[in-house]
């Protein structure tokens, strides 16, 4: 008994110390998952515009009215960039005692109809939503805007929608947004977009707020960001970015993006609730911290490192001054080392009495060393590849690229070791001058184009550069080394940057265009022509350091030896058969197999394919009473249609005017575009003036490229959309109308079936029509 009284006493202890850590009115992780649960569970997946998407901004704009907000209201979004819609952002509104304006983001959408988004973004959304139940019940000195933007996923539409049309935007000092609330694991802060940074002050907030509550594993990605934000349309990102372009102080807060966020994966049994707490309560306190007012810097452009715990903020242009000194210092370098050589070069051609035509054999180095470069850059390419033929899947590495990573590294060392065993006879250059000349030239260019890109991209080649160059100085042979192989895994981190899983998975998304012979061999030719590129520095550098330091021959020796080279077929053997031990795709990142069913309305004529990225082995389809098992490495299988095209789902009634004067003519049309049940998409094109279309008049969002003129709706539109247009094409009387209508579901019955894999339905209803006066 009295030890039952002591441990209620020690737990009645630690539940008081943790109610004056986090107190009732603190994020509340229960609720967030009970939120979070009715979106991404009950409502299910939301892609733009749709049905669901508005349910759920309905859903949050009453719960921002019954936690406490002034106003609550959906901002209607009819169209964007890009195409009709019926998205919005369900905004609510808890008035301060200032006008100041702190923003909380998430966005409701997901990505396709078969993708739930719980984790990207419901789990933000849920977050933003019981921070209006937090904050709701608060006096607060500045103005809460809670916001669950649509669109997202298209191109941060509805936020970029909110920036351009919120009428008091001009008041918003500070917006904080959550992409993804996922587990404990890695969690980004991202305050970047194009041309333009979080302050730094906004930033060391985030992070001082974050170790305050004792959380782990913060990360700012470097190398993804430098890539990705130094391109005008960079891949990564989030709702935050049309804040920072109009210059208000914003970041991020996105979790782990290697799991398998945009695939059907996305659903509740993968999610960690933990997530939810933890973004929640970093997000609250950053709110608090500047309820009462914000710096007056808004934005600003620096380089961000993080080592361990510890972030380092570089201004731009003290990149701009390294960069100058690394390529001030290549100049140094090369001098040094042609001065230090020329006397070594014409005392060893007195020596041995080398004449003229003795320098000949040292022709083409540049060439013999490009060719050892693509030699091992396409075996280290290629060599891997046994996998695919051991385990007869096209990305054995799909769910497993650390440990792919691994093989990789060992069949690096193997190609090294095939060339070892020919490129000493290969006459080249015996002094180190040449090959540092090409290496530092190589890097020298390339720095000055891309500095045009962006320093902080140019600073990859640039610091690769200074290493280089140091090499010439130090004497150290170990030194010399380290400092070429350091530079080298610099350059490559440029490439497997902190997302690249996630970009991989994205990439092998596109695998279904690319099963022929020849586009295979194009696709493997530009890799390995990419990565030549890249690695082609370190070639010349190591090459410097073997003529350079006597240590690396004989290093060299006993690396092209017989029992290196055995030693090498050992271990790759046993990573091999450890590496096709793991799966290749689980219940939490699987395969996806399409299945697309193509009909032609006009001339009833229908077309059915089965295609996937990755082999379509042990897939079992039952498809017109018949059943088919694939077997062997295919991608894509048309499958035979016996069944004749019965009524359709769609139809389409035109009505038209056309006048032609002279060399113009003039359009006038309506079309009226019905469904059985809702579509996914619509998209109608306008083909045939080759001079481009004139004086367009529709109420519609369009948008044209050359002798294209298009008209899209997205997600979900009424079973019933008419499209109103008037043109003018000049110089061509004939014009085609090109109408697709696209289903997220099979009009004929298909029952797939393979474990760990998804099935992907769509079935697309084409009408094409000419139009002539």
């Amino acid at each position: 008994m009295y030890i039952q009284r002591f441990l209620y006493f020690l737990c009645s202890l630690i539940f008081i110390q943790q109610s004056k850590a986090f107190p009732s009115g603190d994020f509340s992780q229960e609720n967030a998952t009970k939120l979070l649960y009715h979106i991404s569970v009950q409502i299910g997946p939301r892609p733009m515009g749709s049905p669901a998407e508005h349910t759920a901004l309905e859903f949050a704009a009453e719960k921002f009215r019954a936690y406490g907000c002034d106003t609550s209201y959906i901002m209607p979004m009819t169209r964007t960039s890009r195409a009709n819609t019926n998205s919005g952002i369900a905004i609510g509104v808890k008035h301060g005692k200032s006008n100041k304006i702190i923003l909380i983001g998430g966005h409701m959408d997901s990505v396709t109809p078969e993708v739930p988004g719980t984790d990207d973004d419901g789990s933000g959304s849920a977050c933003v939503i019981e921070l209006a139940r937090v904050f709701g019940q608060r006096d607060n000195t500045s103005t809460l805007v809670f916001c669950c933007f649509g669109g997202e996923e298209e191109g941060l539409e509805g936020s970029q929608y909110f920036v351009d049309h919120f009428p008091e935007i001009n008041n918003v000092v500070l917006m904080l947004q959550i992409d993804m609330a996922n587990g404990l694991g890695i969690i980004d802060i991202d305050g970047e977009t194009h041309g333009a940074s979080a302050p730094q002050w906004l930033m060391q907030a985030g992070i001082e707020e974050f170790y305050k509550l004792g959380f782990d594993n913060l990360r700012y990605p470097t190398h993804f960001f430098s890539l990705n934000y130094s391109f005008p349309s960079g891949g990564g990102g989030s709702d935050h970015e049309p804040f920072l372009d109009k210059g208000i102080p914003a970041i991020d807060l996105t979790t782990d993006v290697s799991g398998p966020m945009h695939t059907p994966q996305d659903r509740w049994k993968n999610f960690d609730q933990r997530g939810l707490r933890r973004s929640g309560l970093v997000v609250q306190k950053l709110v608090e911290r500047f309820d009462s007012g914000v710096p007056p810097e808004k934005t600003t452009q620096y380089w961000l490192y993080q080592i361990g715990k510890r972030f380092y903020f570089f201004p731009l242009e003290s990149l701009f001054v390294f960069v100058i000194c690394s390529l001030a210092l290549s100049f140094f370098a090369y001098f040094t080392l042609r001065n230090r050589e020329k006397i070594a070069t014409d005392e060893d051609m007195i020596a041995t009495e080398h004449t003229a035509t003795d320098k000949k054999r040292f022709r083409f180095t540049f060439f013999k060393m490009l060719f050892v470069a693509v030699f091992v850059t396409a075996l280290t390419w290629l060599i891997p590849d046994i996998l695919v033929l051991i385990k007869g899947v096209r990305y054995p590495w799909y769910t497993h690229i650390p440990e792919y990573f691994l093989l990789c590294f060992v069949s690096a060392l193997i190609a090294l070791w095939i060339a070892s065993q020919w490129t000493h006879r290969l006459r080249m250059h015996t002094n180190a001058l040449p090959y540092f000349r090409i290496a530092a030239g190589l890097l020298f260019i390339v720095t000055i184009l891309l500095l045009f890109l962006s320093v902080k991209v140019a600073l990859y080649p640039a610091w690769m550069l200074f290493l280089l160059s140091l090499v010439v100085f130090i004497r150290s042979s170990f030194g010399k080394i380290t400092l070429v192989i350091a530079g080298h895994v610099w350059m490559v981190r440029s490439i497997f940057s902190e997302w690249f899983e996630f970009i991989a998975r994205m990439t092998s998304a596109v695998g279904n265009t690319i099963t022929t012979f020849s586009t295979v061999l194009i696709a493997d030719s530009i890799a390995i022509i990419l990565f030549t590129l890249i690695s082609l520095p370190f070639f010349f550098g190591m090459a410097t350091v073997y003529r350079d330091a006597k240590i690396l021959e004989l290093v060299m020796e006993k690396f092209r030896s017989k029992k290196t080279g055995i030693a090498l077929a050992g271990i790759f053997i046993a990573v091999v058969i450890f590496v096709s031990s793991l799966p290749s795709y689980t219940s939490r990142l699987i395969a996806h197999v399409h299945i697309e069913q193509n009909f032609d309305i006009k001339n009833y004529k229908q077309t059915h394919t089965i295609h996937s990225n990755d082999f379509l082995h042990n897939v079992k389809l039952r498809y017109e009473n018949r059943d088919t098992m694939f077997s062997g490495q295919i991608n894509t299988f048309a499958l035979p249609v016996r069944t004749p095209l019965q009524t359709p789902w769609v139809s389409v009634q035109r009505t038209k005017e056309i006048h032609k004067k002279n060399d113009t003519t003039n359009f006038q049309l309506s079309i009226l575009i019905s469904s059985t049940k809702r579509p996914y998409h619509i998209e109608v094109n306008f083909y045939g003036s080759e001079n481009g279309f004139r004086n367009i008049e529709t109420p519609l969002k369009y948008t044209t490229r050359k002798n294209k003129l298009s008209f899209s709706f997205y997600s979900f539109p009424d079973t019933a959309v008419t499209l109103p247009v008037s043109f003018q094409s000049v110089g061509c009387d004939s014009i085609t109308e090109n109408t697709s209508v696209t289903f997220s579901e099979p009009f004929l019955p298909v029952l797939p079936e393979r474990e760990n894999t998804a099935f992907i339905y769509r079935s697309h209803f084409v009408e094409e029509t000419v139009y002539k006066p």
